[in-house]
């Protein structure tokens, strides 16, 4: 799991997973309003099955997933996120 919270990051993300021969989508992120979670990899998959909302504390339940990288956008104000299995 990764948290894109601004353009050079969000830029490395895309290179990296290009150099890969894989395909990325390429849309704008107001990174004031969002920030992008990538969950899962080539070899192990993740998905978000919800996002809690806490004081100044996220809380993203995740489970496993066939293989492949998932790209979500949240919001840039939902605080530190930990993850949960």
């Amino acid at each position: 799991m990764r948290i894109v919270s601004d353009a050079r990051a969000y830029a490395d993300v895309l290179a990296a997973h290009e150099s890969l021969g894989l395909k990325a989508l390429h849309p704008p992120i107001d990174f004031t309003r969002s920030r992008l979670l990538v969950l899962g990899g080539a070899d192990a998959g993740l998905e978000l099955v919800r996002l809690e909302r806490g004081d100044g504390t996220s809380v993203a339940t995740v489970r496993g997933a066939s293989p492949g990288v998932r790209f979500l956008l949240v919001p840039a104000d939902a605080g530190t996120i930990k993850v949960m299995p």
